[in-house]
């Protein structure tokens, strides 16, 4: 047996190092992945929380963009009423007054005669 096929003790202790290095190594990657899971699943937890949020939000003014929509036709409405009723009354007003003067021209103009 040659020097070459023996181990040195240095060999073996070199052999032993690198081992527990790889080891080490594992353990370390290992660690870092389970990790980064944990701090994944956290943050997916947390975005669906917030995506949560916003939906239940835009849900919400869009209710609300349709209340005030609604409530903006029903105003519209009630003021158009408004005016043609103020129309047709102006219009009746106009229409008596002319009648009365009318009247009025046409008896004076039968006492006249």
């Amino acid at each position: 047996m040659t020097t070459e096929e023996t181990p040195t003790p240095t060999a073996l202790s070199a052999a032993l190092i690198i081992e527990k290095a790889e080891k080490l190594a594992t353990d370390h990657v290992a660690a870092a992945e389970e990790n980064a899971a944990a701090i994944l699943k956290d943050a997916e937890a947390k975005a669906e929380t917030i995506v949560k949020g916003a939906r239940q939000e835009v849900e919400d003014v869009t209710n609300r963009i349709a209340i005030l929509r609604q409530a903006e036709q029903n105003y519209r409405a009630a003021l158009r009423t408004v005016a043609e009723d103020l129309l047709s009354s102006s219009e009746d007003s106009t229409e008596d007054v002319v009648a009365d003067s009318v009247e009025e021209a046409t008896e004076e103009a039968a006492e006249d005669s």
